[in-house]
C-alpha cells in the first residue's frame, strides 16, 4: 500500500490504514513524497529480484528447492512492480470522479500485497530454509523471519494502525548481512589464492 491514502475514494479509504489531513504534505512536498514513494517501491522491488537470482546460484545444489523459490521471488516482485504501475495510474492519471478507480485500486492492492508479496514472504521462507540446509545460519533464520513478519504485516499491519510493508526494514538488514557474508566468502577465496 502507499502513503498516499488521503487521495483514496471513500470506498477504498475505509480498507486502510487511517490518516489524518494534517499529516500529509501539501503542493510541492506532496508531490516530492509521491515521487519518493514510487521510487522506493520500485527500487525496493528491482533490488529484491537481483537479490533473488544472485541467491539463487548459491543454493542452486538443492534442486528442485532451489528453482522454486526461484520462480516464487521473480512471480512475486514482478506481480509486485505490476502492483505498482496500476497504483501509479491510480494516483496520477485517473480524474477523482473516474467509477472505475474503486476496481483499479483493489486490483492493484490484490497484485501487489496479496499476490505479490505472499509469493515473494513464501520464497523467503523457503530460501531461508535452504540457506540453514547449507550451513548459513543467521542469514536463512533472517530470511524465514522476513517472510513470517511479511505475513504477519499483510495480516495485522492496516488493523493495528500501523505502517504498510515495516518489515521491509529487516529485509534491508537481511540483504547487508548477505552482502558481508558475500564479501567475507569472496575474501576467504582470494587469500586462499595468495598462499597458493
Amino acid at each position: 500500500m502507499s502513503s498516499r491514502a488521503n487521495s483514496m475514494p471513500e470506498s477504498v479509504v475505509a480498507n486502510t490504514p487511517a490518516r489524518s489531513a494534517s499529516s500529509l504534505p501539501s503542493g510541492r512536498a506532496q508531490a516530492l513524497v509521491s515521487w519518493a514513494d514510487d521510487v522506493l517501491s520500485v527500487g525496493a522491488a528491482a533490488s529484491a529480484l537481483v537479490v533473488f537470482v544472485l541467491i539463487s546460484g548459491e543454493v542452486r545444489g538443492r534442486q528442485p528447492w532451489a528453482s522454486v523459490t526461484l520462480v516464487l521471488g521473480i512471480t512475486g516482485m514482478t506481480l509486485v512492480l505490476a502492483g505498482d504501475a496500476l497504483q501509479h495510474v491510480f494516483f496520477h492519471s485517473l480524474p477523482a470522479a473516474d467509477p472505475n478507480k474503486g476496481a483499479i485500486w483493489a486490483v492493484a492492492f490484490a497484485l501487489r500485497d496479496w499476490l505479490g508479496n505472499g509469493l515473494f514472504y513464501a520464497s523467503l521462507i523457503l530460501l531461508g530454509g535452504l540457506l540453514v540446509g547449507e550451513g548459513r545460519r543467521w542469514v536463512g533464520v533472517l530470511a524465514i523471519a522476513n517472510g513470517v513478519l511479511g505475513y504477519l504485516d499483510l495480516a495485522f499491519a492496516s488493523a493495528l494502525g500501523l505502517p504498510p510493508h515495516t518489515n521491509f526494514l529487516l529485509l534491508v538488514a537481511w540483504e547487508v548481512v548477505l552482502g558481508f557474508t558475500w564479501w567475507r566468502k569472496a575474501s576467504r577465496v582470494e587469500e586462499r589464492k595468495k598462499v597458493s
